[in-house]
């Protein structure tokens, strides 16, 4: 069979169909990623959560305390401490009290920490190292790089059985791991030798990364979606960076941009604020669903039809009672078949490339 396109046109257009979808998978492992990391994060939390308020519910007389020396101090703002709280609570139970809450947040951190690190060392593991290793992240911000020197440091360790970095790394710490997660990634032996666990520090590295790509803080390597925010830009951004601005109607010094922003957003909260504390906006309340605060908003009325519209359904209901439009219009593709001279992108797109790679 005859080609239907010559040799270098096929070839080019082969080469164009594997660089996109080049672009798709690797902007699948990047979703892939995203959810992942998500799911790992919020099904630790969701469990944690739940054992902590059965645990909470199961305390006796803590409760108790605590409300009465809120009560106390509300009814005796200017009072002596050891005249007003004192003979309440005594000291010892105040001291128990702030001890079992902060051992309890503390044990609460790790538990969530401790849950995240048996499902990913369990499941996930193999897979965001691949991923990791397989998609290639940078970043044109210098704040953003100690993550990206965490990613390639994970690799370089991607056949280690070790389970803690080696003393002499340079392990970035700063700007990768959350503050409060900090006690528990950073362990120290018997000695006083404070030692990074490899499989917390990769669960600190891919929870840091999760939304960063998004706001292209962090951009990848041959993806679309998430590409390098420099090629959004003019190849003349720089060179013309005023017109540019000129042409957006936004100035080129950012504060003032900001700033204008914030005000808007703190007028229109406000105005929200005002409209819900004394109930005039009937559109939107705030309800209550599974504990948690929700905004409802009443669906807007029904919008006008427009008058051409009304004019073609009266001038039909005038000839013909009691048939709808879409009736009519079915009805009449029917009998004379209109709709096939309509154009999809479907048949536009099969028309101008025909089997582009059939011989």
């Amino acid at each position: 069979m005859k080609h239907l396109h010559p040799a270098p046109i096929r070839y080019t257009l082969l080469a164009i169909l594997f660089s996109h979808q080049h672009g798709e998978v690797i902007h699948s492992l990047a979703d892939l990623f995203d959810e992942i990391t998500l799911k790992i994060r919020n099904k630790a939390k969701n469990t944690t959560r739940k054992e902590a308020v059965e645990e909470l519910e199961r305390v006796k007389g803590k409760n108790k305390h605590i409300v009465n020396l809120l009560k106390a101090t509300v009814d005796h703002p200017e009072g002596v401490i050891q005249d007003t709280l004192f003979p309440i609570v005594s000291a010892s139970t105040i001291r128990d009290i702030i001890q079992e809450m902060t051992k309890n947040n503390r044990e609460y951190k790790q538990k969530i920490y401790t849950r995240m690190h048996t499902s990913y060392r369990g499941h996930y593991r193999q897979a965001f190292t691949e991923i990791l290793i397989n998609l290639t992240f940078r970043s044109n911000n210098q704040s953003h790089q100690p993550v990206i020197e965490a990613i390639q440091l994970i690799r370089e360790y991607k056949e280690s059985g070790q389970r803690y970095f080696a003393a002499k790394d340079d392990i970035p710490i700063d700007g990768v791991i959350q503050a409060k997660w900090k006690d528990v990634i950073i362990e120290t032996d018997s000695q006083g030798i404070e030692r990074v666990n490899r499989i917390n520090f990769e669960i600190a590295v891919i929870q840091s990364l999760r939304t960063q790509p998004r706001y292209k803080e962090i951009w990848i390597e041959g993806a679309d979606r998430y590409r390098n925010p420099d090629e959004d830009l003019p190849q003349d951004f720089e060179e013309n960076k005023e017109e540019y601005f000129e042409a957006l109607k936004v100035p080129l010094d950012v504060e003032p941009f900001i700033d204008d922003i914030k005000q808007l957003m703190k007028e229109k909260l406000f105005m929200l604020h005002q409209g819900l504390e004394d109930k005039s906006n009937e559109k939107v309340a705030i309800s209550t669903k599974n504990n948690k605060g929700w905004i409802r908003v009443t669906p807007l009325d029904k919008q006008p039809e427009p008058p051409h519209v009304l004019r073609i359904k009266e001038e039909i209901k005038n000839r013909w009672t009691d048939i709808n439009l879409l009736d009519l219009l079915k009805e009449t593709d029917f009998h004379t078949g209109f709709t096939k001279h309509f154009n999809t992108t479907r048949n536009i797109r099969s028309r101008n490339h025909p089997a582009p790679f059939a011989s």
